[in-house]
C-alpha cells in the first residue's frame, strides 16, 4: 500500500499551505512504501464548525491518512459528523488538528505536544509572545512537529484583490 509518512505529511502540509493550494497539494506522494493501516496517519479534529469541516473534507480525500478522532462542544455538530466518520473507537492518534475559536489555539498545540501528538494549529497560534513562547517550548520538549496555519496570506484570490 502506497502512504506517506508523518514528516512526508507536515511537509507537505506546509507547502500546500504556503502555496495556498491547501486541499491539492496533500496527496500521498511518499518516496517510500508504508506497509499495513497501522501507518497510515491517524488525525484527530479538534473544532467541527467551518474550519474544521473543511478539514475533515479535506483530509478525508487524502490516501494513508484516517480521521479516527472528532472533539466538539456542540453536540449537534459532533454527531452530525460523527455519523459519516468510518474510523471510530481507534486510540492511537498521530496527529491533532486545532480549529478552535482563537482562545484555545496555544493550550489545546501544548496539550496535544504533551500528549505525543504532531499538531496542526489554525492562525492565529496565539493571542501573545508568551503563549507563543510556550508552544515553541513544548513543540522543542516533546520533540513534536507543528504547523500554524496562515492559507489566507497565500490564496491566490486575495493575492489579486490587494494587487488591485
Amino acid at each position: 500500500m502506497s502512504g506517506l509518512a508523518r514528516r512526508d505529511f507536515i511537509r507537505s502540509l506546509t507547502a500546500a499551505a504556503a502555496g495556498g493550494g491547501f486541499g491539492l497539494t496533500l496527496r500521498a506522494r511518499a518516496s517510500s512504501k508504508i506497509m499495513g493501516a497501522n501507518s497510515d496517519i491517524r488525525l484527530a479534529i479538534v473544532g467541527l464548525r467551518k474550519n474544521g469541516k473543511e478539514h475533515i473534507d479535506l483530509f478525508g480525500k487524502i490516501r494513508g491518512v484516517r480521521i479516527v478522532a472528532l472533539c466538539d462542544v456542540d453536540t449537534e455538530f459532533l454527531d452530525f459528523e460523527a455519523k459519516k466518520s468510518r474510523d471510530r473507537n481507534d486510540k492511537e492518534i498521530n496527529a491533532v488538528v486545532i480549529a478552535l475559536p482563537d482562545h484555545w489555539h496555544a493550550l489545546m498545540m501544548v496539550w496535544a505536544c504533551q500528549a505525543g501528538k504532531d499538531v496542526y494549529v489554525e492562525k492565529p497560534a496565539s493571542h501573545n509572545i508568551w503563549e507563543g513562547c510556550k508552544m515553541v517550548e513544548a513543540a522543542d520538549k516533546y520533540k513534536r512537529i507543528v504547523q500554524v496555519g496562515s492559507q489566507d496570506r497565500s490564496d491566490v484570490g486575495l493575492q489579486a484583490a490587494l494587487a488591485q
